[in-house]
């Protein structure tokens, strides 16, 4: 990551593993134990599910307008 969040050593892990017709999504994110990086946390904690809730739907979306 460029930017975006106040943390130090941001890192992050995303895997898709295909699962029964659909696809499992494993994001982990890892950065430095600071005050700045538990706020981040705590703010993430919220952001990533609707995030990925985003995703899928806009994917689901795009795969019924396939032809």
């Amino acid at each position: 990551m460029i930017g975006g969040i106040p943390v130090r050593n941001y890192r992050a892990d995303v895997t898709l593993t295909p699962s029964a017709g659909d696809t499992h999504i494993r994001w982990v994110a890892d950065w430095d134990n600071t005050l700045l990086g538990r706020m981040a946390w705590r703010g993430l904690r919220a952001f990533y599910p609707e995030m990925m809730a985003g995703l899928v739907a806009a994917a689901e979306q795009g795969t019924a307008q396939s032809p």
